[in-house]
């Protein structure tokens, strides 16, 4: 293993700065919805929380116009912010 680093390499990886998204399915039978809920503790910035119905672990198949919506809809809200695109 290579020991040299750069202060860049020396940041706190377990936090999160950008605008987040996370879709969780509300019938996901392998990951409970308060690990999603927990994510928020990582998030330092605007962090949006999306329970599907209906579906189950694989929400993009289960609900593909929902997450497609979801999607497009907080990229679209993204836009124009310089902190965002960083």
């Amino acid at each position: 293993m290579d020991d040299s680093s750069s202060s860049e390499d020396s940041r706190d990886v377990s936090e999160v700065t950008l605008w987040t998204l996370l879709l969780w399915s509300e019938r996901d039978t392998f990951l409970e919805q308060e690990m999603a809920e927990a994510c928020r503790l990582y998030i330092r910035n605007h962090f949006r929380l999306n329970i599907i119905s209906g579906a189950s672990h694989w929400l993009q198949q289960d609900q593909p116009d929902i997450v497609n919506t979801l999607i497009w809809t907080f990229l679209k809200e993204g836009e124009g912010r310089k902190s965002y695109r960083n």
